[in-house]
C-alpha cells in the first residue's frame, strides 16, 4: 500500500501517513491475518477546519474500530490554521479478514451529523505470522521497570499471587519504561501480547524522571502506556517485548491481571475452533502409561504437557486451565515452542504448554480432572481432555 494517500469528501479533508502491521517496522502490502493494523494520519472538517469528533476505521465493512483522536500535528496547523493543531489520529484494528484483497475503509462523524463509510484503499492480507518470528532474542543489556497497573492515577494492588486486581468492567493502564543500556536507545517499539491478541501500546512517552538518573541520549522518551480492558474471565497474562532498530527483541516481563470478581471459564460458550492434544501426564518424575484414570497421593506434583491453538486465524489461545471438578486450580499460557504444530498452523510456534500442580487434600472418592483452553479473545472455551481422578492420603514414612 502506498502512503500517504488522501481522505477526501464534501465534508472532510485528511491524509493517511502510515499503514503497517503492529510489530513490523515498515509499511507493507502484506498484513498477517490475526495481527493488528496500525493506521496513522490526520483529518479535518472541511467546512471550518476543525478536528473530527468521531472517526472509524475498518477492513471492508466489518466491525470498524474507533480511532484515537486529538494528536497534535504542527504540519497540519501550519497548512490549515491554528484550529487544525489536534487533527492527528491513530487507529489499531484487528485483522480478521481471510487472506486476499480487501478494502481499508474510513467512516466519520462531523460535529452535527454522522456519515457512512466514505473512502477506501486497497489492502492485502496474508497468512498469519508472529511479529517476533525471525528476530534475535537479545535480552542482555535491557533496563526495564514496571510502574504498575493504574486505574486513572491510582496504582492497583496485587493479590498474594502477584496478580493486579482491577475494577470490574473498567479500562486500566499498564505503565513502565525500557532502555537498552549499552546503546542508550529506547525501544523502537513495545509489543504487548495476551494469548493470540496484540494490544495497542502508546510509545514513546516522555519520562523526565528516568532521564534524570540515566545518562542515556534517549532516556527522556523511553516510557510506554498500554490501555487494557481486563478480561472478565479468570487471570489474564500480558507478555511485554521490546524491539530494537537492529532487528532484535527482548522479553521484558509478564504482567498478570484479573477483575476483582472474575467469572469462571465454565460460564463461557463452548468452542469448536480450539484444537489441542495432551501429550503426557506425569506424577513427580514418573510418566503415566495410561491416563484414562489417575491415581495419586497428596503432595505429589502432577505435570500435564500438551499443545493448543485457536484455529480461527490461527492464533495463540487466551489461556490454559487445569480444572478439578470444573473449577480452575492452575492457569497458564502456551509458551513452549512446538515446531511440529507450527508446520500445520502457518508457523505459529509457541503453542506448547506444561502445567505443574502440587496435589492438595481432597474428599474421598472420584473427582474429575480436566484441561481446557480459552479462545484467543477469551470469549469461548474448549475442553481438551478429562480424566477420572482419585487421591489418597500421602503414605506415612516408616521410622
Amino acid at each position: 500500500m502506498l502512503v500517504p494517500f488522501k481522505i477526501e469528501s464534501n465534508d472532510v479533508l485528511g491524509s493517511v501517513d502510515e499503514v503497517r502491521q503492529l510489530g513490523r517496522p515498515a509499511p507493507t502490502d502484506g498484513i498477517a491475518v490475526g495481527s493488528y493494523l496500525v493506521v496513522r494520519g490526520w483529518i479535518l472538517n472541511r467546512a471550518d477546519g476543525t478536528p473530527l469528533q468521531d472517526l472509524r476505521v475498518g477492513i471492508d465493512a466489518f466491525s470498524p474500530s474507533a480511532a484515537i483522536l486529538g494528536f497534535e500535528r504542527t504540519d497540519v496547523r501550519d497548512a490549515h490554521g491554528a484550529s487544525a493543531l489536534k487533527s492527528g489520529f491513530l487507529a489499531v484494528l484487528p485483522v480478521t479478514a481471510p487472506p486476499g484483497r480487501h478494502e481499508l475503509v474510513f467512516g466519520f462523524g462531523t460535529n452535527d451529523r454522522r456519515r457512512d463509510l466514505v473512502v477506501s484503499a486497497a489492502l492485502m492480507t496474508e497468512p498469519p505470522v508472529d511479529p517476533l518470528a525471525g528476530l534475535a532474542d537479545e535480552r542482555a543489556g535491557w533496563e526495564f521497570a514496571l510502574d504498575g497497573v493504574f486505574d486513572g492515577d491510582s496504582a492497583l494492588d496485587q493479590d498474594s499471587d502477584g496478580v493486579f486486581v482491577c475494577p470490574t468492567e473498567r479500562p486500566v493502564a499498564i505503565r513502565g519504561w525500557a532502555l537498552h543500556g549499552p546503546t542508550g536507545a529506547a525501544a523502537r517499539e513495545i509489543v504487548a501480547r495476551t494469548g493470540g491478541r496484540y494490544l495497542l501500546v502508546l510509545a514513546p512517552q516522555a519520562r523526565p524522571d528516568v532521564a534524570a538518573i540515566k545518562a542515556a541520549p534517549h532516556a527522556v522518551d523511553c516510557g510506554f502506556t498500554i490501555p487494557l480492558l481486563p478480561s472478565p474471565i479468570g487471570v489474564e497474562e500480558i507478555a511485554l517485548f521490546a524491539l530494537r532498530e537492529d532487528g532484535s527483541y527482548a522479553s521484558l516481563a509478564r504482567v498478570r491481571v484479573r477483575q476483582a470478581r472474575p467469572l469462571a471459564s465454565s460460564t463461557l460458550p463452548r468452542s469448536d475452533a480450539v484444537a489441542g492434544t495432551i501429550d503426557a501426564i506425569a506424577l513427580d518424575d514418573r510418566t503415566l502409561d495410561s491416563i484414562h484414570e489417575i491415581n495419586a497421593f497428596e503432595h505429589q506434583v502432577l505435570r500435564v504437557r500438551g499443545w493448543a491453538v485457536d484455529t480461527v486465524g490461527p492464533l495463540l489461545t487466551g489461556g490454559i486451565e487445569l480444572t478439578l471438578d470444573d473449577v480452575a486450580v492452575v492457569q497458564t499460557q502456551t509458551s513452549l515452542t512446538r515446531q511440529d504444530i507450527a508446520t500445520k498452523y502457518h508457523g505459529l510456534t509457541d503453542t506448547g504448554f506444561e502445567i505443574a500442580w502440587t496435589i492438595a487434600a481432597l474428599a474421598p472418592g472420584a473427582h474429575l480432572l480436566g484441561v481446557r483452553a480459552l479462545s484467543a479473545r477469551r470469549d469461548a472455551v474448549a475442553t481438551l481432555a478429562t480424566y477420572r481422578f482419585f487421591v489418597e492420603p500421602a503414605p506415612q514414612r516408616s521410622r
